[in-house]
């Protein structure tokens, strides 16, 4: 090889280690920064009392917002309960919507204990399903 093609190759070949590095960057650029820009997230605020009495009504809101505007349409809001760790004696009920996207659901706990409170919202092909507890006596 003479010496104009090993200079030609060595031009070359930092030529295309240099685009190489820029792709990289620019792709990692845009990784980091695609999660939080333009990617809209379901937002479920779940509130409850932290405090109940056994034969009184217990009212659960989830106000169910996206990008800071209300949710009336979402596709499902389902509430799940149960006392104390017997999750697997937990009721499911379907939420009823009120307005400026919130959802209710009410309960009459019969017995002491702590519950646990579940809304499973489901809308805009998203799912979220935010927990709280309520100390019952």
């Amino acid at each position: 090889m003479n010496k104009s093609n090993k200079l030609l190759t060595i031009i070359l070949s930092f030529i295309l280690i240099g685009l190489a590095a820029c792709n990289t960057q620019d792709e990692q650029e845009s990784h980091s920064t695609h999660g939080t820009d333009g990617v809209k997230m379901l937002e479920v605020d779940l509130t409850l009392p932290t405090k109940g009495s056994i034969d009184e009504e217990i009212k659960a809101i989830a106000h169910v917002t996206m990008d800071d505007e209300n949710i009336e349409d979402a596709d499902e809001v389902m509430f799940e309960y149960w006392k104390d760790d017997n999750k697997d004696n937990s009721q499911k009920i379907e939420a009823k919507h009120d307005k400026d996207g919130q959802y209710i659901f009410e309960f009459i706990p019969r017995e002491a204990g702590t519950y646990h409170v579940i809304s499973h919202v489901t809308a805009r092909d998203m799912h979220t399903m935010p927990e709280k507890t309520i100390e019952v006596k």
